[in-house]
């Protein structure tokens, strides 16, 4: 399986939402184009409107619930920020349309009410879990211990435990 093969509407029409913070990979070896040439990184912000505008339908359809969505967002910013850290401008057209402030703050009053609700333990086993499932993907997707470890902050011993 490799993100390329998949349009962003198919990642949305199939549900493989746990791709989702890897599809800019697609974009990777255009990065030095798109950071010189405005029209060409107007595509490319556009079709992460396009991404924003697809996470929020699948938040409203009930798809995905707001947590999820934050997550994905996280993820989708902390590999933007490994693999664009060369392309400044390319790095801060994409977050500026991710900036997802709205659902920042939505994440943190969910998790502050399922610590409150005493379940804030299930909900970090399962941020651990989603992180664990991360892993294995990125790893079946051919990345290197060393990306997967930069992109989840993990140290390269979790990693390793995660994949076995």
């Amino acid at each position: 399986m490799k993100i390329r093969d998949y349009s962003l509407k198919e990642l949305f029409d199939k549900g493989l939402y746990f791709l989702l913070p890897f599809y800019i990979f697609v974009h990777e070896t255009q990065f030095g184009v798109y950071n010189e040439d405005n029209k060409q990184r107007k595509r490319l912000t556009e079709e992460y409107i396009m991404f924003m505008e697809q996470l929020e339908q699948a938040v409203t359809d009930g798809r995905l619930s707001v947590y999820e969505c934050g997550t994905i967002l996280d993820m989708s910013r902390k590999v933007l920020d490994h693999i664009a850290v060369k392309y400044g401008t390319v790095k801060k057209g994409v977050r500026d349309i991710m900036g997802g402030k709205v659902l920042d703050y939505e994440t943190k009053r969910i998790y502050n009410a399922g610590k409150t609700d005493g379940k804030a333990e299930g909900l970090l086993e399962g941020q651990l879990e989603s992180r664990r499932q991360t892993a294995r993907k990125m790893h079946e997707m051919g990345m290197e211990i060393k990306t997967i470890t930069e992109v989840l902050g993990a140290d390269e011993c979790t990693i390793r435990e995660w994949l076995k």
